[in-house]
């Protein structure tokens, strides 16, 4: 049976969390929901707990439970999407809780018809302890259409999956790049704006994001970086406002990884160093793009060399 919204878990190794996850949307469970778990190869006991402690919600169909060999997560989410029949698909990480009122929320917006609707999200520690940092994708409440905020939501950098919800449709023509394992949300997502046609921003924080010493964000891998500058170069030739804030973030994003396992000043190919020089002469990016981002898409190798000599 056709749902309202399917709310998709890929989940790998993720035994310390993934029932503090899945107890905050099973409890949260009405007719017009599904969940639908990818369990990503793991090795651990991530597995007994979904099969012992959700056992009823698996019974009751309120859980789907898919078991796979690791394909990372972009193939995980994939998974779930081809699974999914709600008519929006909502995408939760495996450490993470949702807010007691996420369901009933995003149900109530979804009555608007939008093609991508966006919430807040709240930070908590490894313990589950709430921390006072909120964040939104931008702060423009409210229905708009693509056009009135495709340029912010680009300039903001902020392209955590969990922090909206998608038309399904949305996925027909888009999917999370196999292999990536890492900023596969960049790739995606930005494709998936640029087809949508209504965007509406909630001034609720419904989403609790858990700061996770073993996440992928604190472990970069070599990979990280060349995944990264393959797709910068597959987009370089695309000029729009909102493309070049996508490749001001992706310069700052990929000489992070470059600086943590390839090269320790950061350096960049030549062609993205002297593409990341132009846009930064576009005045527009001064004022939307966050300072830290230009400074270190512009100036890495020196910054980086001044913090290798402070420590």
């Amino acid at each position: 049976m056709n749902k309202t919204l399917t709310i998709i878990v890929p989940v790998y190794n993720g035994e310390r969390f993934i029932g503090d996850c899945l107890a905050s949307l099973v409890n949260q469970a009405t007719n017009d929901v599904d969940i639908v778990v990818v369990n990503d190869g793991s090795t651990d006991g991530t597995d007994q707990i979904i099969q012992a402690e959700f056992r009823r919600s698996l019974d009751r169909g309120d859980l789907t439970y898919l078991s796979v060999p690791n394909g990372g997560v972009s193939a995980a989410r994939n998974l779930g999407l081809e699974r999914a029949s709600g008519e929006y698909v909502a995408f939760v990480d495996a450490d993470d809780i949702v807010a007691p009122d996420y369901v009933t929320t995003v149900l109530d917006a979804t009555a608007e018809s939008p093609d991508i609707i966006e919430f807040g999200y709240g930070s908590i520690d490894e313990y589950g302890t709430m921390l006072k940092d909120r964040c939104f994708v931008h702060t423009r409440f409210g229905r708009h259409a693509r056009g009135e905020v495709l340029d912010t939501v680009f300039a903001a950098c902020l392209w955590y999956p969990f922090l909206r919800v998608f038309r399904r449709d949305l996925f027909r023509k888009v999917r999370f790049p196999a292999g990536v394992r890492f900023c596969e949300d960049v790739i995606a997502l930005s494709a998936a704006y640029k087809l949508a046609d209504t965007i509406l921003t909630l001034p609720d924080v419904l989403y609790h994001y858990r700061v996770n010493p073993t996440g992928a964000t604190l472990n970069v891998k070599p990979d990280y970086a060349t995944n990264l500058i393959d797709y910068y170069r597959r987009i370089a030739d695309d000029r729009s406002f909102a493309n070049k804030a996508l490749k001001i973030g992706l310069g700052y994003t990929i000489r992070g990884c470059i600086a943590k396992t390839i090269d320790p000043l950061g350096r960049m190919p030549p062609d993205i160093e002297a593409d990341i020089r132009t846009l930064a002469l576009t005045p527009r990016l001064f004022y939307h793009v966050r300072g830290r981002l230009l400074a270190y898409a512009i100036c890495g190798p020196i910054l980086y060399f001044v913090k290798r000599l402070v420590r």
